[in-house]
């Protein structure tokens, strides 16, 4: 699914992480960690394609079909939209992309947020910035497992989450075959993922460090 090993270069031919490696087979989970500032964002940018941030490597296999959630959920919804035409928007994007059995782990996942009080239907009628960051969050994940995508990488969003939320996402994620790369400080949260962790410190070139 995923395999490279090489340095990560800025436009201006700065480099950002020099030599890192990363391999995710399919279904597995690897969580990227590392201080403020280490380049885990322009990490999981480049993976799933955004930004001028190029990637020179000596192996390298990416999948195309990546769903990426930004630290900022609104910056993957459509804030213009209420929270069902986001959903009936993205529910459209895996038709059109042929994704027949689409609903069902998207199903799943709101069946057990159900379990925990988190209804879908009712966040459903909302609009998104009448929503806290947290739901915002859990509906990002919603509308991107609803692409069934190959690999779901998520730039710190779970901290939002509450405990108890957080932990049934990362239990949910554990116990399905989603291929996940996540950024996380917590812990307890690569724990109960049960997700390898990637430590950027000691890829990160002498001239990104700041003083």
């Amino acid at each position: 699914m995923i395999d490279f090993s090489g340095d990560i270069f800025a436009p201006d031919g700065r480099i950002l992480l020099r030599s890192v490696a990363c391999k995710l087979e399919r279904g597995g989970k690897v969580v990227v960690c590392g201080p403020n500032g280490c380049g885990k964002s322009t990490l999981l940018r480049r993976i799933a394609g955004i930004g001028d941030i190029s990637l020179q490597s000596t192996n390298k296999t990416l999948d195309k079909k990546i769903s990426y959630i930004p630290t900022r959920p609104l910056d993957l919804l459509l804030p213009w939209l209420a929270v069902h035409e986001n959903i009936i928007f993205f529910y459209t994007l895996a038709n059109l992309n042929n994704d027949s059995n689409s609903p069902t782990l998207a199903d799943q996942f709101s069946h057990a947020l159900a379990g925990m009080g988190v209804d879908i239907n009712i966040l459903a009628k909302r609009d998104v910035y009448h929503l806290s960051s947290g739901q915002q969050a859990l509906i990002s994940l919603y509308c991107s497992l609803i692409q069934c995508p190959a690999i779901i990488v998520a730039d710190e969003i779970f901290g939002t989450l509450s405990e108890k939320i957080r932990e049934l996402v990362a239990h949910f994620f554990r116990d399905h075959c989603v291929t996940c790369l996540f950024a996380s400080h917590d812990s307890k949260f690569v724990a109960d993922l049960g997700a390898r962790i990637l430590d950027l410190e000691p890829y990160i070139a002498h001239e990104c460090i700041t003083k």
